[in-house]
């Protein structure tokens, strides 16, 4: 029997301002319901890996233990209810009927269990532990909201028993940043190298610690003289010309996908 294979690549969004909040209780919303487009079809979900950044330039110190969710949009297209506050417990209501399935992924799943990379974490479900779990959902979004050949499904997450998340990045932004900017210096706080290039990939997208928008960063400067410069690519932040947002001194920044997952179904 022929069978097709394909990846979705997905990156909630959890907001600055909530990782700024510090470490993630268990049983915390990490990201609500963030909305992805699939093959229209069913699919069954074969596999679920998480590629999670770290905590001040090193990998996290609770690095799995996530839990995993998935929903369709409600019959007239509409999100399903908030999972709940983030940063908080889960508490929200009114997706009862909209969610389809969910996997968690546990500490079991680390590759390298803590010996593999220095600056962040790879996880995989189906590790075949007590507490992981292989993936049995079957993901298909609402027929008749078909778009283009494609359905929208939504993904949440939700920390687990075992797994906290502290996502401080340690870079501060330092002197303000005029909104229309392409550019800003950053350190540690007091002039000391932040490592930057240890917390942040070019490509990534920057906000501040209350939300603003930065943009998508171009280039990555090395320390010299008290501060490291970031380029962001003109027109990807949050001005009305399409560049920097105006950001306060002193406010520390953060990647607003801290978590990515490759989602790998079967048909």
């Amino acid at each position: 029997m022929n069978t097709k294979y394909f990846t979705v690549k997905v990156k909630p969004l959890v907001p600055a301002s909530e990782q700024h909040n510090g470490a993630y209780a268990a049983g915390d919303v990490l990201a609500d319901w963030f909305a992805f487009d699939m093959p229209k079809g069913g699919a069954a979900l074969r596999s679920v890996t998480a590629i999670i950044r770290g905590n001040d330039g090193s990998a996290q110190a609770n690095s799995a233990n996530l839990n995993v969710f998935f929903a369709n949009p409600k019959a007239d297209g509409s999100a399903p209810g908030s999972l709940g506050t983030g940063h908080a417990t889960a508490n929200g209501t009114n997706y009862f009927n909209d969610i389809i399935g969910g996997v968690m992924l546990s500490d079991s799943g680390v590759v390298g269990a803590g010996q593999s990379l220095d600056r962040i974490s790879i996880v995989n479900s189906g590790e075949g532990s007590a507490s992981g779990h292989y993936t049995h959902a079957i993901v298909e979004g609402r027929p008749k909201l078909t778009k283009d050949g494609y359905n929208t499904v939504y993904v949440g997450l939700v920390t687990s028993s075992a797994g906290t998340y502290n996502f401080s990045s340690g870079v501060i932004n330092k002197g303000a940043v005029t909104a229309g900017a392409t550019s800003l210096s950053v350190d540690d706080g007091s002039n000391g190298d932040a490592s930057t290039g240890n917390v942040f990939n070019v490509g990534d997208i920057l906000h501040s610690a209350t939300d603003d928008v930065i943009g998508e960063i171009e280039t990555i400067g090395s320390h010299a003289d008290g501060a490291a410069t970031i380029t962001i690519v003109s027109g990807t932040g949050g001005h009305t010309d399409g560049n920097s947002a105006a950001v306060a001194d002193n406010e520390e920044l953060y990647n607003p996908h801290p978590v990515t997952l490759i989602l790998n179904f079967e048909r």
